[in-house]
């Protein structure tokens, strides 16, 4: 059998107070890294898919734009290619728009499209038109195209 002296004490083995308090704001730091980095990916996605839900409505307008037979002489405001026009159903949430501008005529050097004036005698048969969609966020796109009269 063995002895214990009086004079030593024997102490439990565990972690102080303090020791967890630092685990515990460190661990912390980690979680607040984690969660801010999953909220900024969820606005990013967001974000995204607004961009991906504009650009889809955005060329199904230009395949209406396209499809819709060319307005002779057509008025500069509004444009003839409006998304009721053309039977382009405007998704909710979303705006749809369109600017024409008519070729003066002359050659790819010396003519040029005009947004404003009377419609050129005769119609020199071709039109650069702006297809614009806006989310609901505030985001846009735009897409210009030019129609021709193929007759």
């Amino acid at each position: 059998m063995t002895r214990r002296s009086p004079a030593r004490v024997e102490t439990e083995a565990g972690f102080t107070l303090v020791e967890v308090l630092v685990a515990v704001a460190i661990l912390g730091v980690g979680v607040l890294a984690v969660v801010g980095g999953m909220m900024t990916s969820i606005k990013v996605s967001a974000q995204g898919q607004f961009t991906a839900d504009t650009q889809t409505s955005l060329r199904g307008y230009a395949e209406a734009v396209t499809a819709a037979p060319y307005v002779e002489c057509g008025a500069l405001s509004p444009s003839p290619y409006t998304p009721a026009a053309t039977s382009f159903p405007v998704p909710s949430g979303q705006t749809a728009t369109s600017t024409l501008q008519r070729w003066t005529g002359g050659t790819a050097a010396t003519g040029s499209f005009s947004a404003t004036g009377a419609c050129s005698s005769p119609d020199a048969g071709i039109q650069k038109i702006t297809l614009t969609v806006t989310a609901a966020d505030g985001s846009s796109q735009a897409l210009r195209l030019v129609k021709r009269r193929t007759s």
